[in-house]
């Protein structure tokens, strides 16, 4: 499946909405795209998962590192939607209460 990403920049917030398949060969374009948010400016990303097909280890990498880089901005990371297929490899992965996904 085609990885397909929309942003809605409004400093200093930001949406990013990723749809498809979240793995090893598509993360390198999301980070990227949540690369360009930080360097303009956002300091409150959400990140809309809800049309994400599959996510693997890698892209869950990807995310905790933008996290990380976020916070140490002094931004924050909110999920502010996930698919089924997100919710269970972030709870395989122990990640469910790191990204807010036990609500």
């Amino acid at each position: 499946m085609t990885l397909t990403i929309s942003t809605v920049h409004d400093p200093p917030h930001a949406r990013v909405a990723v749809s498809g398949d979240l793995d090893l060969a598509t993360a390198p374009e999301v980070c990227d795209v949540l690369s360009q948010v930080l360097t303009l400016g956002a300091s409150l990303v959400e990140l809309d998962l809800a049309k994400v097909t599959f996510i693997d280890a890698h892209a869950l990498g990807v995310l905790c590192t933008f996290r990380g880089r976020l916070s140490r901005a002094g931004g924050q990371l909110e999920i502010a939607a996930w698919s089924p297929e997100v919710g269970r490899t972030c709870a395989a992965a122990g990640l469910t209460e790191a990204f807010g996904l036990a609500a």
